[in-house]
């Protein structure tokens, strides 16, 4: 929030300024215990430790991806467990248990690890959104505590009343610690209608109270609950970022030892058509009709994709799919065929590139620019060379 409130008093600004100075001592508190506490409570439920990795490439001691509720075996689908805040029912009241619901998040490893980096991200923006919301409360706050002595001085506190009516930005945030600040919000604006009809004191003095009932709400008991959830999803982040990175390693190094040897040939050829294949499937929800007659056109897609296919996991899949056009389930079936494009997609250089690329982690730049080394060899047909530079990839992410 970006409005100013200007101060009549030196009182006021003293105020505002002490509110300011505890507000950020108690969340630089808050932010500092959280890890600890979170890393307490998982020992206590005997989670097993595990060697993580941060974004800048350092390790970091975690917890083992099971006991952080994440399903990363196969690398095309893996499974996060989340939390998410329900719609608050009729009648939710302060101090009642705010409705939850588990969600699965499902998708490849690269994304995974961006997911639970953005997290972070998102909880920084808010904090910082939420600091100058209580900036703001802080003078109207102080405008009305110097005021309660010199009720004389209408003006003051029908300016502060008017700082709060602008404030409908922060009304608008649905989730349950916003929904309740709005309301207290609009408790002291009660008070101050009712101050400016009645004159009474006391009204003045309770629009104090629920101010800093509001700043209570959006800035310590929300910021414990960020730290929290920011503590946990961290140990989560470095977990798999480090299943990530082990896997990778290990990919890269099967590339760069399949392509020597009598069996070379066959290896290239075999992952020059798993990335031909990985863009025809990639391309596949594009060229299907949105209305009727999806189910033909994906048939005959799936039959060209499939008929020169060897026998394997991806024919067996493409057989499932198409089956499943056949019932008439689009929806259904674009999931499953997407699952199958990831199969391929955390196998092929080219996305995974990409995909390095968009998580920003520059320890990775090094193995990033070994792999494009290793496709322009790929793309020249020239399997030694890709396989020198898939090994450099490899020992680039392991240090």
């Amino acid at each position: 929030m970006a409005r100013q409130l200007s101060f009549a008093t030196e009182d006021e600004r003293s105020i505002a300024s002490g509110m300011a100075e505890r507000r950020l001592g108690a969340q630089k508190r808050l932010l500092a215990s959280a890890k600890p506490m979170v890393r307490r409570m998982l020992v206590q439920h005997h989670a097993k430790h595990f060697m993580g990795r941060r974004r800048d490439g350092t390790y970091a001691r975690t917890f083992s991806l099971d006991d952080l509720k994440i399903d990363a075996r196969d690398p095309a689908n893996v499974r996060i467990q989340f939390n998410r805040e329900e719609k608050l029912p009729e009648g939710f009241r302060e101090g009642d248990k705010v409705p939850r619901r588990h969600v699965e998040h499902v998708s490849d490893i690269f994304s995974a690890v961006r997911t639970l980096a953005h997290i972070s991200d998102r909880h920084a923006k808010e904090l910082a959104s939420a600091n100058g919301d209580l900036a703001v409360v802080e003078r109207i706050n102080a405008k009305l505590a110097a005021s309660v002595s010199r009720l004389s001085d209408k003006d003051a506190i029908s300016s502060a009343r008017r700082e709060l009516e602008a404030m409908g930005e922060t009304r608008r945030v649905a989730s349950a610690y916003k929904s309740l600040a709005a309301k207290k919000l609009a408790a002291a604006e009660e008070c101050l209608k009712a101050f400016d009809m009645t004159g009474n004191p006391l009204l003045v003095s309770s629009a104090c109270a629920v101010l800093t009932a509001f700043r209570n709400r959006v800035g310590e008991w929300r910021t414990r609950q960020i730290a929290r959830i920011d503590a946990y999803e961290e140990l989560r982040e470095c977990s798999l970022r480090m299943r990530r990175d082990r896997y990778l390693e290990a990919l890269f190094a099967g590339y760069g030892k399949s392509f020597y040897g009598p069996n070379a040939k066959t290896a290239f050829c075999d992952m020059v058509h798993e990335m031909v294949l990985c863009e025809e499937l990639a391309r596949f929800e594009e060229q299907l009709p949105r209305g009727r007659g999806w189910e033909d056109m994906a048939r005959t897609h799936i039959h060209a994709i499939a008929k020169d296919l060897p026998e394997g996991i991806i024919r067996d899949n493409l057989r499932a799919a198409y089956r499943m056009a056949k019932r008439a389930n689009k929806d259904k079936f674009l999931a499953f065929m997407r699952g199958i494009a990831r199969q391929l997609q955390v196998r092929d250089p080219r996305f995974i590139v990409e995909e390095l690329q968009k998580s920003g982690e520059e320890y990775l730049d090094s193995a990033i620019g070994e792999l494009k080394y290793a496709i322009g060899y790929i793309n020249y047909q020239m399997p030694k060379d890709a396989a020198r530079h898939f090994r450099f990839a490899s020992e680039a992410i392991r240090r």
